[in-house]
């Protein structure tokens, strides 16, 4: 009776696709998806924009940046810090550093520059906080190319002995 069953459960599993590990796009009736990347002309025939496809690129697209790589790059880079009035209050921000609304709901057409290719650093408050992370994919959705995360955050720039100003809002 047990093979029985287990042989009955093992053929209705080949059988019926399982929606659990259905690959996102497929349910969204993206026939182009092959459980690893999206075909994004298929997607743009549809007039949409694949999800799945879009968080692999932007995932894939920002990069890590060093104390040391931003310093190198002063001047020449637009520095976002996307930490809350809270910690912005306690710890400060990295001078000259834009303060963003909101990680995942700021206003790209507002708060980042015109250029889409200029230098973009975006800052939290350290290596565990991962609202960096969500401001820099929301720019690469956005059309920016150059969108580069500080992982030490506001707390890794105070422990390297680098000054903060207090934040202005």
């Amino acid at each position: 009776m047990s093979k029985l069953f287990l042989a009955l459960a093992a053929a209705a599993a080949l059988a019926v696709p399982s929606l659990a590990l259905a690959c996102p796009g497929h349910a969204e009736g993206h026939a182009s998806c092959d459980h690893a990347t999206c075909d994004k002309a298929a997607c743009a025939e549809k007039g949409t924009e694949c999800p799945h496809h879009q968080a692999k690129e932007a995932k894939a697209s920002w990069k890590m940046m060093s104390l040391e790589e931003l310093a190198a790059v002063s001047g020449k880079a637009t520095i976002f810090d996307v930490n809350n009035a809270d910690v912005r209050s306690k710890m400060g921000v990295i001078p000259g550093a834009i303060l963003l609304s909101s990680a995942s709901q700021y206003d790209t057409a507002k708060e980042l520059p015109a250029d889409k290719n200029a230098k973009l650093v975006f800052y939290c408050a350290n290596t565990r906080c991962t609202a960096s992370h969500v401001a820099a994919e929301r720019a690469l959705a956005a059309g920016y190319t150059d969108v580069n995360v500080l992982p030490a955050g506001i707390m890794g720039w105070k422990e390297a002995g680098k000054s903060v100003s207090q934040p202005k809002s």
